[in-house]
This record gives structure tokens, sequence and C-alpha cells, in this order.
């Protein structure tokens, strides 16, 4: 008979992963130890082979399917320096953050798919005044996954328990050098960015 007990070691660090990720504040992670194009992992790693079942969080084989692929929308928006809010003043493609949550709104309305929400948000590498490296992408990915969030939390395919949208951040690649790049060239607003990813079965 096979001892129940036992627990090899990826189990044991399955468990010990998803204990830390439970218990991290915001359930924010280092973006360097993740994939952006993966779904939001409730546990253990996802690989590009593997999804996350939205209402019991156990992993299985079946792909996921990102909704900026299924409804060919752009989901990646971009802010303005400094900016953290919800406004045109904000975020410079303002328009396409309603046309993706009208689009996705119709889209999970009618087909009644299990969905779940996750943001990633970049920022730049140039100094912050007042603030902590990570500080704005965090409020960016927040501000954004929360918006998202209360839009469609309402739908019957909101998946149960679920509270909050799990995001992940990290500095931008676009290099800043200082005393030899100027922090408010325009190049550096390609790194100002949150993307939502609604993932759907």
């Amino acid at each position: 008979m096979k001892n129940l007990f036992t627990i090899d070691d990826s189990e044991r660090q399955r468990i010990i992963e998803m204990h830390l990720s439970a218990t991290k504040n915001g359930y924010l992670i280092s973006e360097s130890q993740i994939n952006e194009t993966d779904p939001p992992s409730t546990g253990g790693p996802v690989t590009p082979n593997t999804s996350v079942d939205v209402k019991t969080g156990t992993s299985s084989a079946a792909s996921k399917q990102n909704l900026k692929d299924v409804l060919k929308l752009n989901n990646k928006f971009y802010f303005n320096t400094g900016k953290t809010g919800l406004d045109k003043d904000s975020i410079r493609n303002f328009q396409e953050v309603q046309n993706f949550l009208t689009k996705a709104k119709e889209y999970l309305s009618k087909s009644n798919k299990p969905f779940q929400i996750s943001w990633v948000a970049s920022e730049s590498q140039t100094p912050k005044t007042g603030s902590d490296v990570n500080t704005l992408s965090q409020k960016r990915g927040g501000t954004l996954g929360d918006y998202f969030r209360s839009q469609l939390e309402k739908l019957p395919s909101w998946p149960k328990g679920m509270s909050s949208v799990s995001g992940r951040y990290k500095q931008g690649s676009i290099p800043y050098k200082q005393g030899v790049d100027n922090p408010q060239d325009p190049k550096y607003l390609n790194d100002q960015w949150v993307e939502i990813n609604i993932w759907t079965n």
C-alpha cells in the first residue's frame, strides 16, 4: 500500500510557495521570477502548458485563452510620468481601457465562461522623487486591477471567493544612466504601462 503521508520535494516546494504567495501583501511577487504571458498562479509555478482552475485553484493541463487574443484588442495601457489615476490625464490611451472593458464584459456575459483577471505593471528606470522603486507600477496596477474587478465582479461567471486581482510588477527595460540620460526623455513613457489579462477556458 502506498504511503499517503510522504511528501516528495516538488510537493513540499509547491506547498511552501503557495503559503508564501498567499501571505504576501497584495499577493505581489517580483517580476523577475515570472513569465508575463502565463496565467496567474494561485499555487506552484505555472508553465506555458499548465493553467489554473479559477474555481478550485488547482493546476491542469488545459490551456487558458487570453481575451486580448480572442477579441483582438489592445490590453496594454500607458501612463504619463508620475501619474497613477484612472483618467485621461493619467492614462494616455484611456479610451482603449473603456473599449477593452466593454468588449470583455459583453463577451463574458454571453459566454458565461469562468474567468480570472491579472495585471502586469511596469515603470521606467528613471529616478523617482519621494517614492521607492516599483511604487508607481504597484499603484498603477492596483488602480486598473481594482477598476476591472469592480466592473466585472457582478457577472454570474465571476469566480466565487475571488476578492482581489492578482498582480505582478517590474522595472522597464529601457536603461537609464544618471548624469547621462535625460529622465524627461519621452522614450521612457514606453516603459510606463499596465497590462490587464483576462483568462478564460
